[in-house]
C-alpha cells in the first residue's frame, strides 16, 4: 500500500494506492482530548465522491453534537453480549432459548458476525439474509430479522451505532396462509368422551378440567389446592422444562413453575357445579393415595399429581386421550384440542369473543378466533330454524 499526495482541493481526502487501484481515504475532527488535542474519525473508499459524501455526513453530526463513535467489537460478540448480559435475565427461559439459538446457528460463525459494529450497513446486512433465506423457511429469516433489529435496536438506543441500518433492510415477508387450525371436538363427540372418562382415576380428571376450563396442560399439571378458591379456579403459572443457557454454549434442562409471560394468561376461570365435585374428588383421591402404605407420597399441595404426589408427566394426558379416542372409535384428537373444545362450546352457547379471550388468557383476540370453529352440528341447527320461515 502506497501513500500518494492528497487529492486536488480537498485537505482532508487523501489518496492511496492499493491492490493497484485509487483508494481514497478521509478524515474528520469529530471531538477533542482533555489537552485540546483533535480526535479525528477516518474512512476511506474506492469511491471518491462516497468519501466526500461520508465526510460531509459526519460533519453535519459533528455540528449538531450528534456525532457517536460506533463500537469497534465484531458484530458476533457484541450479540452475544447483549443477549447474556442484558436479555437473559429480562424475557422466559423459552424465549432467550430463541436469542441464544440465533447466535449459535446464524451468527457466530457467519461473515456478518466477523464485521465490526461500526462497518455494518444496509450492503452486509442484505446479504447477510440474502443468504439466510436461501437456507431457510421464510418464518425462520422473519424470526432472525426480528432479533437483529432489537440487537441494533439497543445499539442505536446506547450509542453503540448512530442509526440502526436494519431499517432499510428488506426479507421476503410472511407469507398469509391459512392457519392450521386444530380441530375441536363437536358436542355429541365431547358428550360421549365425557361418558368415558373415570372420574376415580386423576389422569381422567385431569383431562376433564380442560374441557372444562380450558387450561393448558402446563397450567393445570401447576394447579396447587390455593389455586381453587369456591367456584373460581386462578391460573396464575406453569409446569414446564426450561432450558438454562451459560455462555460457553452449556445448557442444562430443569423442571420449574414459572409465571406467564403475558398478563392475561393470569386469570380467573368460573367452573360449574359439576366440575367443582370432579376437584373435590381428586382430592380425595390424593388423600387416598397418601394414605396408601405402598406409595412414596409427598404432599406438594398439587390438585392433580400422580401416586407419589408427583407433577404429572407432561405426555401422560396426552396419551390418555389417544386412548380413550381408540377405544370409543374417536378420531385421534390432541390434548391441546381439548382447550379447542372448550372454547368452541362457549361460542356455540352465545358466549362473545372477547370473554373467550379473557378465559383462553390470549393476549390477541386473532388467537381467540383460531381457536373457535363453528362444527357441522350446530350449523345445521341454525339452518333448521328457517323451517317455516321461508
Amino acid at each position: 500500500m502506497k501513500k500518494t499526495k492528497r487529492a486536488n482541493g480537498e485537505g482532508s481526502i487523501w489518496t492511496e494506492i492499493r491492490n493497484g487501484r485509487t483508494y481514497y481515504r478521509g478524515a474528520a475532527v469529530v471531538g477533542y482530548e482533555l489537552d485540546g488535542k483533535p480526535i479525528r474519525k477516518t474512512l476511506g473508499s474506492f469511491e471518491r465522491q462516497e468519501v466526500v459524501k461520508k465526510l460531509r455526513e459526519m460533519q453535519v453530526l459533528v455540528d449538531k453534537n450528534l456525532f457517536i463513535e460506533p463500537s469497534k467489537k465484531p458484530f458476533a460478540d457484541y450479540f452475544k453480549d447483549w443477549i447474556f448480559n442484558h436479555k437473559q435475565n429480562k424475557i422466559a427461559a423459552s424465549s432467550f432459548e430463541t436469542y441464544e439459538s440465533e447466535y449459535r446457528l446464524r451468527i457466530k460463525d457467519s461473515k456478518l458476525g466477523k464485521i465490526k459494529m461500526e462497518n455494518l450497513n444496509v450492503t452486509n446486512l442484505q446479504q447477510h439474509f440474502n443468504e439466510l433465506s436461501i437456507n431457510y423457511p421464510v418464518t425462520t429469516v422473519q424470526k432472525s430479522y426480528d432479533i437483529v433489529r432489537y440487537c441494533l435496536n439497543y445499539a442505536e438506543k446506547v450509542e453503540d451505532i448512530y442509526k440502526n441500518p436494519m431499517k432499510f433492510v428488506e426479507i421476503e415477508k410472511r407469507r398469509k396462509t391459512p392457519p392450521n387450525r386444530s380441530m375441536p371436538m363437536s358436542a355429541s363427540q365431547q358428550k360421549i368422551f365425557v361418558k368415558h372418562l373415570d372420574n376415580d382415576y386423576y389422569l381422567d380428571n385431569f383431562i376433564y378440567c380442560a374441557l372444562a376450563t380450558g387450561g393448558r396442560l402446563g397450567e393445570i399439571t401447576a394447579l396447587s389446592r390455593d389455586d381453587l378458591i369456591g367456584k373460581i379456579v386462578h391460573y396464575n403459572k406453569q409446569y414446564r422444562n426450561i432450558p438454562h443457557i451459560t455462555s460457553d454454549g452449556h445448557r442444562k434442562w430443569k423442571k420449574e413453575i414459572t409465571i406467564p409471560k403475558s398478563e392475561k394468561s393470569n386469570r380467573e376461570v368460573p367452573i360449574t357445579d359439576a366440575t367443582l365435585l370432579i376437584f373435590k374428588k381428586q382430592m380425595q383421591i390424593n388423600k387416598r393415595m397418601a394414605n396408601d402404605p405402598d406409595n412414596n407420597f409427598i404432599d406438594r399441595n398439587l390438585i392433580f399429581c400422580d401416586e407419589n404426589g408427583n407433577y404429572i408427566e407432561k405426555k401422560r394426558p396426552a396419551r390418555r386421550v389417544k386412548a380413550i379416542c381408540e377405544k370409543i372409535g374417536l378420531p385421534p384428537f390432541t390434548f391441546h384440542e381439548l382447550r379447542h373444545s372448550y372454547a368452541t362450546r362457549l361460542y356455540e352457547q352465545g358466549v362473545p369473543i372477547r370473554t373467550i379471550q379473557l378465559l383462553l388468557g390470549h393476549e390477541d383476540i386473532r388467537t381467540t378466533e383460531i381457536y373457535v370453529t363453528v362444527l357441522d352440528d350446530p350449523k345445521k341447527s341454525a339452518v333448521s330454524m328457517l323451517d317455516g320461515i321461508i
